[in-house]
């Protein structure tokens, strides 16, 4: 196994904890709690300083056990990792996408004119929207670092 593919694995696991932390924060069972926008401001930055500190631990054990001091990367890492890069990159735009046109669905058409089998997505609250761009956001990081270990296992 790869330093490149052990880092992946030790993200994908601290970013599962720590989006499991979020939506612990954010959820009632399936409903987004509300609150003010101070208490939001006070979960973003929570999230984003405990994302840095594992990024940050996770590299640094790295570097202590690896004997040059880091991840040692070669063509086949780079390589690998800018198709990770685009594979977030094209699961975000997808998703940006079907928020815009769940959006713009809603606007032009009352609720009961929509098929049944297409879900409500509920953004009326700056806590709803919190939640769902803050997801995407984990989400894609999700799908980078996946890609990442199964582009690796080929």
């Amino acid at each position: 196994m790869t330093q490149a593919e052990k880092y992946s694995w030790a993200s994908l696991i601290t970013t599962g904890a720590i989006y499991w932390f979020f939506q612990m924060r954010m959820l009632d069972g399936w409903q987004v709690v509300e609150q003010s926008p101070g208490q939001l401001a006070g979960v973003y930055i929570a999230i984003v300083i405990m994302t840095i500190i594992a990024e940050a631990f996770i590299a640094g054990a790295i570097a202590v056990l690896n004997k040059n001091g880091g991840i040692e990367k070669d063509e086949r890492d780079f390589a690998i990792e800018a198709k990770a890069n685009q594979n977030a990159a094209i699961f975000l735009a997808a998703a940006i996408n079907i928020l815009i046109i769940q959006v713009l669905a809603d606007a032009a058409y009352p609720a009961n004119a929509l098929p049944k089998f297409m879900p409500q997505l509920v953004m009326n609250t700056p806590g709803e929207i919190f939640f769902i761009l803050f997801t995407l956001l984990y989400a894609a990081h999700f799908v980078k670092l996946i890609s990442t270990i199964i582009l690796y296992r080929k």
